[in-house]
């Protein structure tokens, strides 16, 4: 698990923007006029736009609401009204989902003005100063010092559509998907060059916030989402406005932005820190870690007592719960079952500690992979205060370690339908998706509930093991994944790949003591 002590600077700024995003940076403020009042009136500032010929009308133009039911519906012009099931994350009440075309005056680019033809027949570029600036993505790295590209009056007019006048944003949309930029005000006329997209706003007030939403690691999945899977990626202005982004109140959009500011200072000085600590030092701490794990699981890092049972004795438990298992028909016996032992040469467990035995992953539990697709929508969930509903388990409940987060439930009727997926205190649950192999075991006081798409569970055989079959099963999600190179182990699928793999188990009691040297060591490194 990271600590600050070993997140990168700029990884603590995105943190930052992510939190201010989801709105979970800054306090609601129940006074706040909400943001889709905000949203009616940008509404109106566009319809006053079109009716004096500045703007055309979007055909399409697209309206978001909260409905009675708390859910986000949307119209499409003149279409019926449906509900956004797939939204990004949560937000807070006062907040609201718009496409990025109804929430700003404009989105544009430099093939806005005629077809590549005309373009070239019209535009001249120049090195030398020339009466336009055409400004492009790397004059904001140079501070627009050197290497800048100039059009003539005539290549200027021609342009009209997206010319510049200081306060716009500029995206780039080709290649350096992600890079974006505050236009300044530079007392000359400009324009757009190639390769990005300018959006301006009604106010520039909304601009800050739409920096750092584009700047936040959704910003960046969001582009990255629209943009073509070729060598050099790209997008196109007409995905861009048709993008969801979350809207906070005008008043909160301001104290966000003065709470990040207030972190720029503290980020900029942990970086300096972290530019002193070299190479040896950075890299130590997580050698050291491995290390420890990795004597753990091969009988080093505590002494053997004789007097413990053998691990041997644990597995014949096992087998004969599965026996158990299958004679009730709640689990189907492996045609292909092995079964691990030492054999009387000792050549294969030569090395093994005396009182361990081998065990492959498949022989601890049931594995079982959250439902697929459709079998679970945000439009089955109910609010939490229905009657005997149920919760259902999310991917940040493995990854935070931590059972209560989450405002998703389903009905008592959904879930006797999909009781396969049910977790209870101490099943384990695993991340399967994106921040792939956290590995969590539910706590006690864990309500019951049911997994999502990007979790797996595993009910343990015997739970007496459960501790150690974690710091096992995280390290052999890892070891696979480095093996191959992340693709085998993608989703942790198919299962086949994870489940066949060996692993030496100890004893219990020296399960035990291993588990509190490695806690215990584990704390002076983080500390």
């Amino acid at each position: 698990m990271k600590t600050i002590k070993n997140l990168k600077a700029e990884e603590i700024r995105k943190s930052i923007l992510q939190l201010a995003i989801q709105g979970k940076l800054v306090k609601q403020d129940s006074n706040d006029e909400p943001a889709s009042e905000l949203v009616k009136r940008i509404y109106e500032e566009k319809k006053k736009l079109i009716s004096e010929g500045k703007i055309k009308k979007d055909k399409n133009e697209s309206y978001i609401f909260k409905g009675e039911d708390n859910c986000y519906y949307e119209k499409i012009g003149k279409s019926e009204p449906v509900k956004l099931d797939d939204l990004p994350f949560d937000i807070p009440d006062t907040w609201t989902w718009v496409r990025i075309n109804n929430y700003v005056q404009k989105v544009t680019d430099f093939v806005a003005s005629g077809s590549f033809a005309s373009l070239r027949e019209n535009v001249k570029y120049y090195k030398t100063e020339e009466y336009a600036l055409m400004v492009k993505t790397q004059d904001f790295q140079n501070d627009f010092t050197r290497d800048l590209t100039y059009t003539d009056k005539h290549g200027y007019n021609f342009l009209e559509n997206s010319n510049l006048f200081g306060g716009e944003l500029v995206l780039a949309n080709v290649g350096s998907i992600g890079k974006i930029f505050i236009v300044p005000k530079l007392n000359k006329p400009m324009t757009l060059a190639p390769n990005s997209i300018m959006v301006r706003f009604f106010d520039e007030e909304h601009l800050p916030w739409f920096l750092y939403l584009f700047q936040s690691s959704f910003g960046l999945n969001t582009l990255l989402s629209i943009s073509t899977a070729t060598a050099i990626k790209k997008f196109n202005k007409t995905d861009f406005k048709t993008l969801l982004i979350p809207i906070p109140p005008l008043y909160e959009q301001l104290r966000i932005i003065n709470k990040i500011k207030s972190f720029d200072h503290l980020i900029y000085e942990y970086n300096k820190y972290e530019t002193k600590l070299t190479e040896l030092e950075s890299t130590f701490a997580d050698k050291l870690k491995k290390s420890i794990l990795q004597y753990a699981i091969e009988g080093k890092l505590v002494k053997q007592d004789p007097n413990d049972e053998p691990a041997s004795v644990l597995l014949e438990r096992i087998k004969v719960e599965k026996e158990k298992l299958i004679k009730e028909g709640k689990i189907k016996r492996d045609k292909n079952e092995s079964y691990i032992y030492q054999g009387d040469d000792k050549n294969y467990y030569e090395n093994l500690p005396s009182g361990w035995a081998v065990f492959r992953l498949n022989d601890f539990g049931l594995y079982k992979k959250g439902p697929f697709g459709s079998a679970l929508t945000k439009a089955m969930f109910v609010k939490k205060q229905t009657p005997n509903c149920v919760k259902v388990y999310e991917q940040k409940n493995a990854i935070q370690h931590n059972a209560n987060l989450g405002e998703y439930f389903i009905s008592k009727e959904k879930y006797d339908d999909m009781k396969s997926f049910e977790v209870k205190p101490g099943d384990i649950i695993v991340s399967c998706a994106g921040t792939i192999g956290e590995v969590y075991r539910l706590p006690d006081d864990a309500p019951i509930g049911i997994i999502n798409q990007a979790l797996m569970k595993i009910t343990m055989y015997d739970s007496s093991i459960a501790d150690y079959f974690e710091i096992i099963l995280y390290e052999a999600l890892h070891n696979l994944s480095e093996k191959s190179k992340g693709t085998a182990i993608k989703n942790i699928a198919p299962f086949e790949i994870l489940k066949p793999a060996c692993v030496f188990i100890p004893p219990v009691n020296e399960q035990q003591r291993i588990i509190k040297k490695v806690s215990k060591l584990n704390d002076i490194i983080l500390n």
